[in-house]
């Protein structure tokens, strides 16, 4: 009896140990891959402005591969994002889209800055308290800020200072001579607690100073671009490379690590240059196709005015950095239906834009340029604006209220002035309006009191617009022939290219 369950236990134990092991093997094959790089150890409180108008962002589903937490702000004409691992970009432009600079920083060690051209410089860890803002704005200024102002507070601490002994008194002994009469040479010795010098800052291999100018101005946007104004999307923060950390937990009490390893005469030096920018990375090129139609046909009335059809039209558009303060903005524009092309619609359009200075911008553009007998019609027939920014309007709440002013030159007094501002309701949705104000007798028949803009971001590729250039006029101001209000603009889709 004993013999024969002992017999039948056999194929039993060798099935449980067969399904013991298959059960492990695709245990071990899953666990053998490696895992996705993950956010490095927190250090930085996203909560603390670095800015005035700073703003802590939580992602309301967290991601292992993603921070769930970012602060972004703006130093002047750069906008910034910085992440608990202290990775952070200074980002260009109106729409946010071109990195600038990227800075990767080590807790208790230094920043390491690499810029757009290539270049990169590092910022040692220094001791004192925050920075005070920077009296410059320019990207050098703005990037050794942020790292400065990333590394505060986790210098390690000084080492304790060695107590120092009375040196005994000194007994007077009778010097040992060579054969030859020479007294032995002196012996110095170091004073007791000397202590290397641990409390210098460097910051080595800043690189020429660079100014950077300022996307072309919004207060006269371009009726063919209607991106080249609008608000992009926030970009998604990269996985920051280091070990596993808790990128959901609330950083505003996080202790600062101390250092893994004293900074290096290596760390601080100037990085290589990389290999050159192609040539749409030297002049930051970017184009866009738009698809527009008027809903002038929604009020049609017959005819033969051109006005009361939507007249439907696609047009490419590009714009160039040609230099630091110099940018170019152009377009070609086709129609649909050729016949309903009047004498006022363009074929191609332009606008050169100078800045001198943060705040002062020379423009000269051409918004009605045609192709007429194989020649450049109308090519130098644009107008010459000077545009000033204004300082932001506070609106009482974490928003500002940007605006700008501009008027014709060479004659301002046969021009119009013009205030535009725009409002970023949302994080895609921005509104725009400009006003437009003229001495007695100078405003023609055609030329409004006022325009207005609406866009959305679908995503960082697409963009729906609504624009009315019409001859939009206040009650007192009808005119001879007013615009017809909402159905005099227009529609537009636009999408952003990608080289």
């Amino acid at each position: 009896m004993i013999a024969r369950r002992w017999w039948r236990a056999v194929p039993i134990r060798a099935a449980v140990a067969g399904g013991l092991v298959s059960a492990a093997a695709p245990t071990i094959a899953q666990t053998a891959a490696p895992g996705p790089p993950r956010p490095g150890p927190p250090f930085v409180n996203t909560a603390d402005p670095a800015a005035p108008d700073a703003r802590e962002i939580v992602q309301d589903i967290p991601n292992a591969l993603h921070w769930s937490r970012q602060q972004r702000g703006q130093l002047g004409e750069w906008h910034y994002v910085f992440f608990p691992d202290g990775t952070a970009r200074i980002l260009q432009g109106a729409d946010r889209k071109t990195i600038a600079a990227e800075l990767t920083c080590e807790a208790g060690v230094a920043c390491r800055i690499r810029r757009r051209d290539g270049m990169g410089f590092t910022v040692e860890v220094g001791r004192g308290l925050r920075p005070e803002l920077p009296a410059r704005t320019d990207l050098d200024s703005v990037a050794r800020y942020l790292a400065a102002w990333l590394l505060a507070g986790t210098a390690p601490p000084l080492p304790p200072e060695q107590p120092t002994e009375p040196e005994p008194a000194s007994v007077p002994a009778v010097p040992l001579s060579d054969a030859a009469g020479t007294p032995p040479p002196a012996i110095t010795t170091p004073p007791a607690g000397a202590a290397p010098d641990q409390t210098r800052t460097a910051e080595t291999g800043a690189g020429s100073e660079r100014v950077d100018s300022t996307d072309p101005t919004c207060a006269e946007p371009d009726p063919f671009m209607p991106g080249a104004c609008a608000v992009a999307a926030a970009p998604p923060p990269d996985a920051p490379l280091g070990t596993p950390g808790d990128g959901a937990a609330r950083l505003s009490g996080v202790a600062r690590p101390g250092p893994t390893a004293a900074p290096t005469s290596a760390a601080s030096a100037e990085g290589t240059p990389e290999p050159r920018p192609s040539l749409i990375e030297r002049f930051d090129i970017s184009c866009s196709v738009t698809v527009s139609a008027g809903l002038a046909g929604l009020a049609a009335t017959g005819g033969s005015d051109s006005r009361g059809v939507a007249k439907p039209r696609a047009s490419l558009g590009c714009g160039a950095r040609l230099t630091e303060k110099l940018t170019l903005r152009t377009s070609l524009i086709g129609y649909f239906n050729p016949d309903q092309q009047r004498s006022w619609d363009p074929d191609y359009t332009y606008a050169l834009s100078y800045r001198f200075s943060d705040s002062i911008t020379l423009s000269y553009s051409n918004y009605s340029a045609r192709f007429r007998s194989g020649d450049l019609a109308g090519l130098l027939d644009g107008t010459l604006r000077a545009t000033y920014r204004l300082p932001p309007l506070p609106l009482g709440t974490e928003k500002n209220l940007p605006c700008s002013a501009s008027l014709g030159l060479p004659r301002p007094d046969r021009t119009a002035f013009s205030l535009s501002c725009s409002y970023l309701v949302a994080e895609k949705l921005r509104l725009g309006a400009s006003t437009h104000l003229y001495l007695a007798d100078a405003q023609d028949t055609y030329q409004p009191d006022y325009t207005y803009t609406a866009s959305y971001r679908i995503n960082d590729d697409w963009l729906v617009s609504y624009q009315n250039y019409s001859n939009n006029r206040f009650p007192w101001n009808r005119g001879e022939d007013p615009g017809p209000g909402f159905t005099g603009g227009s529609v537009s889709v636009t999408y952003q290219m990608a080289f």
